[in-house]
């Protein structure tokens, strides 16, 4: 995958690179799920006074965080609305985890691009 979205940087005469801020964060978990993502904090260092947190967002590091987050943007990708569905399939090919690598022979067109990804 990645040598493909590389090789496809290449193509263009001016490439560029992008990414995604605070990717994981924007991705909420629903309530059943949170229970998957538990953890204990000792208040005062005291394991007598421990207290269960629960995660409401997507967490950076965890195995399956790329997966959810692939999930999520392939989905709005298909949802795109018609006039940037162009943009839409560009991107898809273009990300690698919450970062796109993309390129394009002017720069009207990366401007272009950049628009209709925003």
């Amino acid at each position: 995958m990645i040598p493909a979205i590389l090789n496809r940087f290449r193509l263009g005469k001016i490439g560029v690179i992008s990414g995604i801020r605070k990717a994981f964060l924007q991705i909420s978990l629903h309530e059943n799920d949170m229970n998957f993502l538990r953890f204990l904090w000792w208040e005062g260092g005291n394991s007598e006074r421990a207290i269960i947190y629960r995660h409401r967002r997507v967490v950076f590091g965890v195995s399956c965080s790329p997966f959810l987050l692939a999930a999520v943007l392939n989905r709005h990708f298909k949802q795109a609305p018609e006039n940037l569905e162009k943009a839409a399939e560009k991107l898809k090919y273009s990300m690698c985890v919450d970062n796109c690598v993309a390129s394009g022979d002017s720069s009207e067109e990366l401007e272009s691009f950049q628009r209709d990804s925003t």
